[in-house]
């Protein structure tokens, strides 16, 4: 009889406490798994939140630096003394000239983006001032920058380049018949230094969302600033 008592009281146990245990581990397996996930979504979301912040502080430093060179060209581009040099037929005899123009393009790269190449175009006359000196174009290279400039609905237009980027802003900004160029060439080191703090994958598009330079992150998500 105490044999079958005390089976009967070990049943009750088992039959009692078993299903109890049971269901507190599925909730404490429910819970751990819950707080998990959440931890898990609150550190991705802040992860996401941190890049995107950092794309953001990345395009405006960039925005700020392309827009303070455009804004060079465009000013200079509104002085008489401009309009004059882009119509004269230059060479270095023309040396005050010539050194005038090498004085402004000196400038814009104090105030711009220091490793930076720039130069001045005439579509008009087919001469070159850059930072490096004076040349003359072919009809070739003339006709090229035109056709570059035809092609782009706005006064500014970017191209990408195996050395980096490119932009071409049409002389004088504020006029009908643009027959200069402002020419800044960004290089692939500056880009570089300039998005090395990018997490994610960063890209520069131009403003037809085509791809002029990408910096390849350590994590996949994607920043992009249109050029």
């Amino acid at each position: 009889m105490r044999r079958v008592h005390k089976l009967r009281k070990s049943k009750f146990f088992y039959g009692i406490f078993l299903p109890i245990f049971l269901i507190g581990m599925v909730l404490i397996l429910g819970f751990a798994g819950y707080i998990y996930q959440s931890t898990y979504d609150t550190i991705f979301q802040n992860l996401v939140n941190t890049q995107k912040s950092n794309g953001i502080y990345i395009r405006n430093h960039l925005e700020q630096q392309v827009k303070t060179i455009e804004y060079s060209f465009s000013a200079y581009s509104t002085t008489d003394s401009f309009k004059q040099a882009v119509k004269e037929d230059l060479d270095y005899r023309k040396y005050d000239l010539v050194h005038q123009l090498k004085e402004e393009l000196s400038y814009i790269q104090s105030i711009g983006i220091d490793s930076g190449h720039y130069s001045i175009i005439s579509l008009q006359q087919g001469w070159e001032i850059s930072d490096s000196g004076f040349s003359q174009l072919d009809s070739e290279e003339v006709q090229e920058y035109k056709d570059l400039v035809s092609k782009s609905s706005t006064y500014l237009r970017w191209l990408p380049t195996k050395k980096g980027i490119t932009m071409l802003v049409s002389l004088p900004v504020f006029e009908q018949t643009r027959n200069g160029l402002g020419v800044a060439e960004l290089n692939q080191h500056f880009l570089a230094q300039a998005t090395e703090t990018a997490e994610g994958a960063f890209y520069l598009l131009d403003s037809d969302g085509e791809a002029l330079y990408q910096h390849q992150g350590k994590l996949p998500l994607r920043s992009k600033m249109l050029g």
